[in-house]
């Protein structure tokens, strides 16, 4: 789809009003997943790890108390969110019911981020931004409010993608690459990834092949146009580098560079949830603590529709107690 790369400042804008829409009612509509706060404050740093200069905003959600006398030398936990949307759409303020949930239920801080997208930044600056993200709060953490010993990564659908890549990256920068110690950088705690891309080496034809529901018409041009974004030029493109799909990592990146709490949600009706299961499946055999589960009966981003289950509320709850568990196990 190169060929037709003159096309992508047409159609992207248009597709990111429309998501905007959707964002915009499902944020009103009545729903079973909490009702969303608004974030506390933004804070916009410059990109340092990859080559693709410039800045990005990293969008915060706190809990009841946070920065009043009382609490001035309170730090919290904190769960660093990566958006959805192909890695095309979205904004840092997408995830706003689930950032919700995490701070009222965890009294965590959630810091969303804006990372640059496709077709204007193609990979890698999303993964490279993301890797930046987590580095910032871990070096910030003081000023921030945070403990830094207790940092997590979210993530959906392409964001799902980061949460592993990022986490991935951000290992070999700065233990393989820079042979940082223990204490000299962010050592990840928990990453939770829903309805993730794990494998962008696998074709539409066998993610369709495995997937039980048929897939809406439009489906295949809309995912064809986001790969063609952010893998731009496709000549000759790493689609097996661990940074592009994690379940192609080593077994011993896997171990080494992923915390030992990981919760992974797939959707039964998901064109990606064989991939997910996959990198689940993995992930034990390396002896991690996987938690999560396959969602039955319902899509890719199920709880970003409009009107969603109460299976979201349920998903949400249960991702946050095992927050919880690794945030306060030792305390």
């Amino acid at each position: 789809m190169d060929r037709h790369s003159w096309l992508f400042p047409l159609l992207v804008p248009i597709l990111r009003i429309f998501w905007s829409i959707k964002m915009y009612l499902q944020r009103l509509g009545q729903t079973y997943a909490p009702a969303p706060i608004t974030h506390r404050f933004t804070k916009t740093i410059s990109s340092t790890f990859g080559r693709d200069s410039g800045t990005f905003d990293l969008i915060f959600y706190t809990p009841n108390g946070f920065g009043d006398a009382a609490n001035a030398k309170k730090r919290y936990p904190c769960i660093v969110n990566l958006h959805g949307g192909g890695f095309v759409l979205g904004s840092a303020t997408d995830d706003a019911r689930w950032a919700t949930a995490v701070v009222q239920q965890t009294d965590s801080v959630v810091c969303s981020v804006e990372y640059r997208r496709s077709h204007e930044h193609p990979w890698p600056t999303a993964v490279e931004d993301c890797v930046d993200a987590i580095n910032h709060v871990w070096l910030h953490a003081e000023d921030l409010g945070i403990d830094r010993e207790k940092i997590g990564v979210s993530g959906f659908g392409a964001g799902g993608n980061l949460a592993f890549s990022a986490s991935l990256r951000l290992h070999d920068e700065l233990v393989q690459r820079r042979l940082a110690r223990p204490g000299q950088y962010p050592e990840i705690k928990i990453v939770l990834s829903f309805y993730p891309s794990t494998d962008h080496t696998r074709s539409h034809d066998q993610r369709h092949a495995s997937c039980p529901r048929p897939e809406p018409p439009y489906q295949r041009r809309l995912n064809q146009l986001f790969e063609a974004c952010y893998f731009y030029p496709s000549n000759n493109f790493p689609r097996n580098s661990p940074f592009v799909s994690p379940a192609k990592a080593s077994d011993k990146l896997l171990q080494s560079a992923l915390p030992e709490a990981i919760a992974i949600y797939t959707a039964e009706g998901d064109l990606l949830s064989a991939e997910g299961e996959y990198l689940r499946k993995r992930l034990k055999m390396v002896g991690k603590d996987v938690s999560g589960q396959k969602v039955m009966g319902v899509g890719h981003a199920f709880d970003r529709e409009i009107y969603v289950t109460p299976v979201v509320k349920e998903m949400y709850g249960e991702a946050c107690e095992k927050i919880r568990e690794v945030f306060y196990e030792t305390e």
